[in-house]
């Protein structure tokens, strides 16, 4: 159990014990108790992303010396930065760069939104949305499966709901023609494929019994058959 004060940086770093009268203020210490209550905390600095207002992140972390003490870490960017080129793969710049080819508003309801590099209550951000059937992950995109930025409504009900509308086929002639233009060129390329690589490929037909827990025979039918007569 003790404080030190460490000077230097890199291999120059000097660690000396510090005690109560010792000149100076202590900034490591043997457990993280004694970091919080007796090491002050760092003044958080401006993120070193060009063009973020927000602060960088200051938190308790072990050092990288033959001593394990701990300190307050201060990180280069804040943690919106981090969070987007860990997350998303995007530094912030090209994140501003699709917000101003989208001209500042929602891909999907053309609402205005905020300046993704100006801090902002989550209700207001930009929302980076991605195609869930190509990138399941949450929190996540990359180039496969990113599709713009959105509001939080569409982003949380629109588009969802959209998504789910793809995975039904409409039984009329006229709903199916819409219903092929609303999931695009991409999309109906996929469906080609998935004709021609799995024509007799079977499926269970799940009942509504059985999607609520109700015990009953599911109905195995083939996904898809081409030699049916469509006449």
């Amino acid at each position: 159990m003790g404080l030190y004060v460490s000077r230097g940086f890199g291999g120059g770093t000097v660690i000396t014990p510090w005690l109560p009268g010792d000149p100076g203020e202590p900034n490591r210490a043997d457990t993280k108790h004694e970091l919080v209550s007796c090491c002050p905390r760092l003044t958080p600095s401006p993120c070193h992303n060009a063009g973020c207002d927000n602060m960088r992140r200051v938190h308790a972390g072990r050092s990288r010396e033959g001593m394990r003490l701990w300190r307050w870490m201060p990180g280069n960017d804040c943690e919106r930065c981090q969070n987007l080129r860990a997350h998303h793969g995007l530094e912030l710049a090209e994140l501003v760069a699709i917000w101003e080819t989208q001209g500042r508003r929602c891909y999907c309801c053309s609402k205005e939104l905020c300046d993704p590099s100006v801090a902002t209550t989550w209700r207001r951000q930009a929302v980076i949305d991605h195609d869930h059937r190509i990138c399941p992950q949450k929190n996540h995109s990359c180039e496969r499966c990113r599709r713009g930025l959105a509001c939080h409504g569409c982003n949380t009900h629109e588009l969802g709901a959209s998504t789910r509308r793809l995975m039904v086929i409409p039984d009329s002639s006229d709903g199916l023609v819409r219903w092929l233009e609303f999931i695009g060129p991409g999309e109906r390329d996929r469906l080609r494929q998935a004709l021609t690589l799995f024509p007799e490929q079977p499926v269970r037909r799940v009942s509504r019994r059985q999607s609520r827990g109700e015990r009953g025979p599911g109905e195995v039918i083939p996904l898809f058959d081409l030699g049916a007569d469509n006449a």
